[in-house]
């Protein structure tokens, strides 16, 4: 692998251009993207960037085909974003190893707007009155919009992971499973109870039997055979699960619900007074699925929803996440929280949550536009 000294914006524009497992069309947008990306960033940034550990360099040298499109899609961004009042110091701010992650979900955040053809003003923050991130107009009123980003605690991530690896132990296709972990765990426990995933899993296809494996106050897993699937439905709803679930941990939710609760408590103090406002949130993963667009790992839709009636200038408040995923995309309603999930190019996903505030008391608007334009915006 090609070392730091040894990258240029040349190099990383001709991998995207030619990188695997993309179509053409993709391979030329990520490339153009790139290349835009360096035009704006200036040749003498990147040595600069390596040298000062900014946190896009240490992906740079990653030739997985999302790494390309999501670089290059920053790229297309700020060509499309250039020309709008306050685009300059956004760009110092995503040059700044120190605020690149803020000033990245603030020109995400403008850019759906602009690419719903919706007029966008990034806001120089004020030291002296409440300010908010970007600006744009809808029936002829102005609306704010407070970005901010909720990165995982360390222990969440841990958890994630303890999480992701009893799941992928239970993906066999020979058998249908669910499963609850009802609190935090070591991870030698999880090592322990993958073990013992293994060998019910074993147990359930040599005796064509259900399994279950249970730890009062830890975990329940449920294992059958795939045409004993009835007998796992009804174990799901004996446990109170949702059928269309296959593995949750409401042990996992609380800490993160009440990080976001209070994230979006303090960005809605920013919204000015007797103004209209919404708040996009970038980095949570919304678990999204078009039978299961439920609950997210972290938290539940309700807790979102609660914390949303709390902000009366808030419209709605938009959680959204990017990934690498190959599949297709959709859109989905259901009871006033709205989901999408989109693929660029089969390589970047975008999966989207909006929960929408049934107890604003700004002046009414007419928000479907502007919800589209978070949800549904053209790339």
């Amino acid at each position: 692998m090609n070392s730091q000294c040894e990258m240029s914006w040349s190099r990383l524009q001709a991998e995207a251009a030619s990188a695997e497992h993309m179509t053409s069309f993709a391979r030329v947008y990520a490339g153009e993207g790139w290349k835009r990306l360096a035009d704006a960033m200036g040749p003498d940034w990147l040595s600069s960037a390596v040298q000062e550990g900014h946190p896009w360099v240490g992906n740079f040298d990653n030739r997985a085909p999302w790494v390309k499109m999501y670089y290059g899609r920053i790229g297309h961004q700020i060509a499309l974003l250039s020309d709008r009042p306050g685009f300059d110091m956004i760009l110092s701010r995503l040059k700044d190893r120190q605020t690149c992650v803020s000033a990245q979900a603030e020109l995400n955040a403008a850019y759906k707007l602009a690419g719903a053809g919706m007029p966008v003003e990034f806001i120089q923050p004020s030291p002296r009155a409440k300010s908010c991130d970007l600006k744009t107009t809808v029936d002829r009123r102005e609306v704010y919009v407070e970005v901010a980003t909720l990165e995982q605690s360390q222990t969440s991530m841990i958890q994630m992971d303890i999480f992701t690896r009893i799941s992928i132990s239970l993906m066999n296709p020979k058998i249908e499973s669910a499963g609850i972990i009802y609190r935090q765990l070591s991870r030698p426990h999880a090592s322990d109870i993958v073990a013992r995933t293994e060998r019910g899993i074993e147990e359930a296809l040599t005796t064509d039997s259900v399994v279950s494996i249970d730890e009062e106050g830890v975990v329940a897993i449920c294992i059958a055979p795939k045409h004993r699937k009835s007998e796992v439905i009804r174990w799901k709803q004996e446990h109170g699960l949702d059928i269309s679930a296959h593995m949750t941990a409401p042990a996992f939710l609380g800490s993160s619900g009440r990080r976001l609760h209070a994230k979006i408590q303090e960005k809605c103090r920013q919204i000015p007074e007797n103004s209209t406002g919404v708040i996009y949130i970038e980095g949570i993963f919304v678990y999204l699925t078009d039978k299961a667009p439920r609950v997210t790992l972290d938290f539940t839709k309700a807790e979102v929803e609660e914390a949303v009636y709390e902000c009366p200038k808030t419209l709605f408040v938009v959680l959204n996440k990017y990934y690498m995923d190959w599949g297709r995309s959709f859109s989905l309603e259901e009871n006033g929280i709205r989901f999408s999930k989109r693929v660029y190019h089969g390589v970047l996903g975008d999966v989207s949550m909006a929960v929408l505030n049934r107890f604003c008391s700004s002046p009414r608007i007419r928000h479907g536009r502007l919800l589209k334009a978070f949800l549904m915006a053209p790339l």
